[in-house]
């Protein structure tokens, strides 16, 4: 692993293999607020505690992969982004939900000296953090999901063989409503929805698909 990534798993890695949701965070878990550094501007978007006490009640485990290239960018240092992590965290703790990793990845191609493809693949829409946070924590990828509001996200999942990916459609970037679908094949699904809240009842049917498998 390349320093400079954020690696934290919080979680126990699963009995046997078991599903996982991947999120991205900005736009997804909290509002999007352009590189968010100040934890009071930590505001969780409505439906995300549901979703994600919906997966864990179903045996998954629940992972954040967030690019942060405001770090390379000298917007705010990792001391910054782990208290807007700890404010998030204890957001959705208030309302049941817990997260068993979170991978960060502050490279940007222009901002990041030696960029290359080793670097890219840790940055979204390269597959490194899932693949990474898989293997920690003993997830089957081709029965997880990853839900993100740009299309980097849903490449990731799709280059790191989960089975689907759901693309929220955000304010900031409607220009991925035509495309998103795009990135659907035989192999990989995608669904698109406005909100996070309705992520939930997308997702429904995979949380309760039936399995014998269970984590720790």
């Amino acid at each position: 692993m390349p320093p400079g990534i954020w690696i934290e798993i919080i979680g126990e890695r699963c009995r046997a293999s078991c599903p996982g949701l991947f999120l991205d965070r900005d736009g997804v878990i909290i509002e999007d607020r352009n590189y968010i550094c100040d934890p009071a501007e930590v505001k969780i978007l409505p439906g995300i505690g549901k979703m994600i006490a919906n997966a864990r009640q179903a045996g998954w485990s629940v992972v954040i992969v967030t690019n942060q290239s405001g770090i390379a960018r000298g917007l705010f240092g990792w001391a910054q982004f782990a208290a807007v992590q700890r404010e998030m965290m204890r957001q959705l703790a208030a309302q049941g939900a817990t997260i068993d990793a979170i991978a960060a990845c502050p490279f940007h191609p222009e901002f990041t000296a030696g960029y290359d493809e080793k670097l890219a693949r840790w940055r979204k829409p390269g597959p490194q953090m899932l693949e990474t946070l898989a293997e920690r924590l003993g997830i089957d990828r081709p029965r997880s999901w990853m839900v993100g509001d740009r299309l980097t996200d849903i490449e990731a999942a799709r280059q790191a063989g989960l089975a689907g990916g759901v693309h929220v459609i955000s304010e900031q970037h409607t220009s991925y409503r035509e495309t998103a679908p795009a990135e659907d094949d035989a192999y990989f699904e995608v669904h698109t929805t406005d909100s996070v809240a309705a992520c939930t009842e997308i997702l429904q049917d995979a949380f309760d698909a039936p399995s014998a498998r269970s984590r720790v």
